[in-house]
C-alpha cells in the first residue's frame, strides 16, 4: 500500500495568552479550532488510538476531499495485523465537527 500522507502537528493559538494545563485541554482546544475549518473543505479526521491508557490523538488529517476515509485507510492496516503497532491498541478515526 503507497500511501503520500503528510500529518502535520499544528497547534493553534490565535489571540490566547494561556497555555493549556493538560494534555486534555490541549485535544479540546485543538479540536474547538479544527471544528471552526469551513465545511466545504471536508471535515478534519482525528487518528485516535485506545489503548491501556485509554484514547489518544495521535494525528489529524486534512486537506483531501474525504479525510475520515483517508484516516480509516491508515489505520486499516495496523487493526488488522496489530504486530504493526509496539503498543496495543485498537486504531480509529473520529471527524472533527462543531460542537452543537
Amino acid at each position: 500500500m503507497r500511501l503520500s500522507i503528510l500529518f502535520v502537528a499544528t497547534v493553534l493559538v490565535s489571540g490566547c495568552d494561556q497555555k493549556p494545563s493538560n494534555l486534555t485541554e490541549f485535544n479540546e482546544d485543538l479540536r474547538e479550532v479544527l471544528a471552526t475549518k469551513p465545511a466545504e473543505l471536508g471535515r478534519p479526521a482525528a487518528l485516535m488510538k485506545d489503548g491501556a491508557g485509554g484514547p489518544d490523538w495521535l494525528a489529524t488529517v486534512h486537506g483531501y476531499p474525504n479525510n475520515r476515509e483517508v484516516c480509516e485507510e491508515i489505520v486499516k492496516p495496523y487493526n488488522e495485523d496489530p504486530e504493526l503497532s509496539v503498543i496495543p491498541g485498537t486504531y480509529y478515526c473520529e471527524e472533527i465537527r462543531p460542537q452543537t
